[in-house]
């Protein structure tokens, strides 16, 4: 009788020694695809950095142009505009 229970016991240990380790697996996985996320969240802020300092030097090169063939800078012309 206290083999039998014993028995039960272990084998009840055991089926919840394996769910926690699916458990733990599982957010293992979870934390693997947070870390792809964040990473690729980053690069996409690289990325919108670099595409905002590339923007920044086309409007000074279209200011220097405007500049050169007369045309005034933006505030000016919205100054006299306004």
């Amino acid at each position: 009788m206290w083999d039998k229970e014993c028995a039960e016991i272990a084998d009840k240990l055991k089926a919840v020694i394996a769910r926690r380790i699916r458990v733990l697996q599982q957010m293992e996985t979870i934390e693997e695809c947070i870390k792809l996320m964040v990473d690729v969240l980053l690069a996409e802020m690289r990325r919108s950095s670099e595409i905002r300092k590339m923007i920044a030097a086309e409007m000074r090169r279209l200011s220097a142009i405007q500049e050169q063939i007369g045309i005034p800078p933006h505030e000016e012309r919205k100054a006299e505009a306004g």
